[in-house]
């Protein structure tokens, strides 16, 4: 296939282009990986007995190097993904505002409130039993009110990787805002927004990261002179070299020196990096082409990965530490195991369950 030198943004030609589709779901996968890698550190294990700390600073220091420098560009990366693409085609009325909100119901909303249905109820069957009841350091369910019940599930669930579809959700309650500023403000907005996550500004309801790369997808989404070229893929491997320097700095700061307050803007500097090292590490091992199908069946089951993953990652950390003998390589080990074990149960269920309910799938993932 011939190689896309330059996926232009502009009304002549499609926005997105078969190319570029592919390279976000990839894109998304791998992020989705890395989430799960995020979420499974073995450093601390919580329970309702109390916590174990059972890592020494060597295990400790890979670990970092992996929960905090590599893993941290993946949240960033999806609200940037999701503010392009909720702005695609998008016009200055009202109508096409509700229309867009309306497709975020079922593709967002939905999903949000059943999963975290779904956690607490899996939490309060996992409670009953005394075997588990103490690997889940939280309020026993059976005690909670009427008002907890109902704040758990639409502001607080119990699956807590889904404070990323609630700042989603409030964010595109605000686009329309977004949207004048960009078109009104431009650049301004943007490093006024920057700054906000920079200083750490918090905004109560959702975070100042959340709608910073939201703003920075939106931004792209809404600028047709902005193009994406595959031309650059020779600083590919600078970047990535570059990116794991970071990342290691970021480790050494944090385990040695106590994370003073520079290891942040060190960390902000490897998620940009890390940012454009993913976009340019895929054009050049592609070389303009696309993943065969195989792998983008796998890529489509990213939402389900990322809906699933918890709390069925802390059943089985927590169940394998239980079994291990706590020993620092135990430790080490779990934190590998968990997750590779953890994402590929995800995608033999959601396979099974598109097969045999397909309905029931695509309800709880959106439509994906």
């Amino acid at each position: 296939m011939k190689q896309e030198k330059n996926l232009s943004l502009n009304k002549n030609s499609p926005l997105i282009t078969t190319y570029l589709s592919n390279k976000l779901k990839a894109i998304s996968f791998i992020c989705m990986v890395m989430i799960v890698f995020l979420h499974s550190s073995t450093t601390i294990f919580n329970f309702n007995t109390g916590s174990v700390h059972k890592s020494n600073k060597a295990n400790v220091f890979v670990q970092t190097i992996v929960g905090e420098g590599f893993t941290r560009v993946a949240v960033p990366f999806f609200f940037a993904i999701s503010g392009f693409l909720f702005f695609q085609n998008i016009q200055p009325t009202a109508n096409s505002f509700l229309t867009k909100l309306k497709k975020r119901v079922q593709s967002v909303f939905l999903p949000y409130i059943l999963w975290s249905l779904y956690s607490l109820l899996l939490f309060a069957f996992l409670q009953y039993f005394s075997f588990t009841k103490d690997f889940f350091a939280t309020r026993l369910i059976r005690n909670y009110s009427a008002w907890d019940l109902f704040y758990t599930v639409f502001f607080n669930p119990l699956a807590y990787q889904l404070w990323f579809l609630k700042d989603l959700i409030l964010i595109f309650l605000l686009s329309p805002a977004i949207y004048f500023c960009i078109r009104k403000l431009s650049i301004f907005y943007l490093l006024f927004i920057l700054a906000c996550w920079l200083f750490n500004f918090y905004f109560y309801y959702f975070q100042a990261i959340s709608i910073c790369f939201f703003s920075l997808g939106a931004f792209v989404s809404l600028n047709p002179t902005i193009k994406f070229k595959t031309s650059y893929t020779e600083y590919a491997w600078l970047l990535f070299f570059i990116w794991i320097l970071l990342c290691v700095l970021v480790a050494v700061i944090r385990v040695f020196y106590g994370n003073p307050p520079v290891n942040f803007y060190v960390q902000c500097i490897s998620i940009f990096v890390g940012m454009a090292t993913f976009w340019l590490m895929y054009d050049e091992r592609m070389k303009g082409g696309n993943p065969s199908k195989k792998w983008l069946s796998i890529f489509s089951y990213s939402f389900f990965i990322y809906a699933f993953h918890e709390p069925v990652l802390t059943i089985i950390k927590k169940g394998l530490f239980y079994l291990s003998d706590k020993s620092n390589t135990s430790t080490f080990l779990i934190f590998i195991i968990s997750p590779c074990t953890t994402i590929l149960l995800a995608i033999s269920i959601g396979i099974l369950l598109n097969k045999l309910v397909p309905a029931l799938y695509r309800l709880i993932t959106g439509g994906r």
